[in-house]
């Protein structure tokens, strides 16, 4: 087992210790480097902590060739629905920031 792999486990048990755990997909409509997906995240990640201060997770990257990287979260607790998500980004029920 890789230092990553453990590292990986043991941040799973310690969440699964707060009780049920959630996970959640984050995919970008264009395709993204990781640079810039990570800049994305971030700025995500500031106005779900301005909202929830108490929230915390564990992000992994997983890239795809056909479509760029998603970023999955796997929390304690539930964050919001969809449509709160693209209300706190400021995107419009499609998904897009309006023009």
């Amino acid at each position: 087992m890789t230092k990553s792999e453990a590292a990986f486990l043991l941040s799973c048990d310690r969440l699964a210790k707060q009780g049920r755990l959630y996970f959640w997909t984050f995919t970008f409509a264009e395709v993204l480097d990781l640079v810039d997906t990570r800049k994305r995240w971030n700025h995500l990640l500031t106005l779900l902590r301005r909202r929830w201060p108490e929230a915390c997770g564990l992000r992994i990257f997983e890239l795809h060739k056909e479509h760029g990287l998603h970023v999955h979260l796997l929390s304690f607790q539930t964050l919001a629905p969809v449509g709160g998500f693209r209300e706190m980004l400021g995107l419009d029920q499609g998904g897009e920031y309006p023009s």
